[in-house]
């Protein structure tokens, strides 16, 4: 249910993904965003997590799936105004208004200017120095069968270790999240990691990571499930092993092992995925 592969599409497409522009106040504590921009960059996301390729790890389920076409994330993005202050080096607050319904030029769903169907609204706080801290609140405007569509989450970026030449990186991840359990399929969810680099001496860029995941379903997904004779748990747990390095001066590869832990909710219903990214990148002309 939530994934295995956070670039996969239901169908190919080329179309605009992000075009925005920011405006910075106050000696550049203060920044005015407007435009199509993808939500998950600023919000409810953990750096630590993001070499691993499961979706979960990029954003709670509870979230991404809280409207048809999900919120403003990959790979439709909607229109958003954000404001995030910064205090100090390291204390802040944002909060942005985006449409509820995604769309972009190029997608099936196309650019909506009319914000008719209401908007999602979101604050996090937090410390963003070297260890991070957050929290999280989201709130639909407009009620989802019957129901106000809301949530909120936390979440930890733990460094415990810089790497140097006498061992390797590690860092700690961790983020919990819950949601109303009425308007979407999830009433919540946690995830877990580590990231480990620089393994191996004179491979600086080589990264090791795993991490957990779970998606907690809610009450009325399990009562419809059930009624269409499924054996269901109520939770889909997912552990991910995933290794990357650059083979080449340009280009990098990333072999990925899944064990699902009752796929779709299902009690009956393990899965393994083995895959394999491979990245090429290109110097600017």
């Amino acid at each position: 249910m939530q994934g295995i592969d956070n670039i996969e599409l239901s169908q190919a497409a080329t179309k605009l993904y992000e075009a925005w522009i920011e405006q910075r106040m106050a000696t550049g504590h203060v920044a005015l965003l407007a435009g199509l921009a993808d939500l998950n960059a600023e919000y409810y996301q953990n750096e630590s997590a993001g070499l691993l390729i499961a979706p979960a790890f990029g954003i709670g389920s509870e979230l991404a799936a809280s409207r048809p076409n999900g919120a403003s994330i990959f790979p439709e993005t909607a229109l958003m105004a954000r404001l995030p202050i910064t205090a100090g080096k390291s204390a802040y607050l944002q909060a942005a208004a985006v449409n509820a319904r995604t769309g972009v030029i190029g997608a099936h769903h196309t650019l909506d200017l009319s914000m008719h169907k209401g908007a999602l609204l979101i604050v996090e706080a937090g410390h963003g120095g070297r260890i991070k801290v957050a929290a999280g609140y989201w709130r639909y405007t407009r009620r989802q069968a019957g129901a106000v569509a809301q949530g909120g989450y936390g979440l930890l970026d733990y460094p415990l270790r810089d790497g140097d030449d006498q061992g390797a990186s590690v860092s700690l991840f961790a983020r919990v999240g819950v949601s109303d359990g009425v308007t979407t399929s999830y009433r919540g969810g946690w995830q877990v990691g580590i990231l480990l680099g620089g393994l191996v001496p004179r491979r600086p860029e080589e990264q090791l990571s795993f991490g957990i995941n779970q998606g907690v379903l809610s009450t009325r997904y399990c009562t419809q499930a059930r009624h269409g004779h499924a054996r269901v748990s109520g939770t889909e747990t997912g552990f991910e092993l995933t290794y990357s390095d650059a083979v080449l001066p340009h280009l990098r590869i990333q072999p990925d092992l899944q064990y699902i832990v009752g796929a779709s909710g299902s009690r009956n219903a393990d899965v393994v995925v083995l895959g394999l990214r491979l990245t090429a990148s290109f110097p600017a002309i």
